[in-house]
Order: C-alpha cells, then structure tokens, then sequence
C-alpha cells in the first residue's frame, strides 16, 4: 500500500504560514497600541505637572500674562492628550482586527487539519484491511502447501486439536465429543 499522504498538505502548510503572519501582525499591532496607551498615560501626567506648575506660579505672585501662558500650555497638552487617546483608540481598532484575523486563519488551519486527521483515519483502515487481507492469503497459502505436503488428508492438519477417528483422546488429552473429522 502507499504510504499516507494528504493532498492538501500544501494548502495546509499555506494555512499555517498565514496564521503565523497573522499572529506576527497582531504582536505587532499590540505592541504599537501599547506605545500609544504610554503615550496616553505620559501625557496626562504632563497635563498634572503643567496644572501643578501653574498653581506654584499662582502661589507665588506671578503675573497675569504668566498665568495666560500657563492656562494656554494646559490647554494645549490636553488637546494632545486627546490627539494620544484617538491615535490609542485607532491603534486598538487595529488590535482588535488582527486579533479577528487571527482567529480566522486558525479556524481555516483547523479545519484542514481536521481533514487530515479523518484522512488518515480512512487511510489506517485501508491500511489494516489490506494487512489482514494480506495475511489471510498468507494463511490460506501456508494451509493448502501444508495439505499439498500430507496428500490432502486433512489429519494432517496444523490444528493440532484434531481427534483420530477411532475416538480415543487427541493429542492433547480431550476425548473426542463427537466431532470426528474424515
């Protein structure tokens, strides 16, 4: 018999190559919304200094026009804080695609790989009949050389369990039950 092989091995090698690019694009996509979330959480805390900053300088007796920069310097990173949370949220739509796209193409590799494993179940089935097919025509070979051998009688036979015909103990010390073979 052939030796066992999957027609759609090379799709399925396709499949697992596609998962793994697809795996590789979400760490990817991981890592750079992880950047832009520290990117988020820094620039909040740059809002809390500059708010800290302004309220030292109110403390201390700044000028109004002091004070107008400081106001305008917040207001400014707190835009930015908005641009870093869009840019986080974006990135995390992204995330969230190639995690879709992951699991699509595992889902793809799954099913051939499924395929193949009922493949190879039909196959070792095929595989065992043809070996007990084998071995019976073995068998049966091995039986009709055997009578060839003795002239066609069948006390001849290799099961050794046959009684002779006139009824005493066979060989292996069981008496006849009446089954006597000509």
């Amino acid at each position: 018999m052939r030796p066992f092989q999957f027609r759609a091995e090379v799709v399925l090698d396709l499949r697992k190559r596609e998962e793994e690019a697809a795996r590789a694009q979400l760490a990817r996509a991981r890592a750079l919304a992880d950047r832009a979330h520290g990117a988020v959480r820094a620039a909040r805390d740059t809002v809390l200094d500059a708010s800290r900053a302004r309220e030292a300088a109110g403390v201390a007796g700044r000028t109004a026009g002091e004070l107008h920069w400081h106001r305008s310097w917040i207001l400014r990173l707190r835009a930015e804080v908005q641009t870093a949370m869009r840019v986080a949220a974006e990135l995390d739509r992204a995330s969230g695609a190639a995690a879709v796209a992951v699991g699509q193409a595992m889902q793809r590799r799954r099913v051939l790989e499924r395929l193949r494993g009922r493949a190879w179940k039909v196959y070792t089935v095929a595989r065992d009949r043809a070996h007990v097919h084998e071995m019976n025509e073995l068998a049966s070979l091995r039986f009709a050389a055997l009578a060839q051998e003795a002239g066609g009688r069948r006390e001849h036979h290799t099961d050794r369990r046959i009684r002779p015909h006139d009824g005493s103990p066979g060989r292996h010390g069981q008496e006849d039950r009446g089954h006597a073979r000509p």
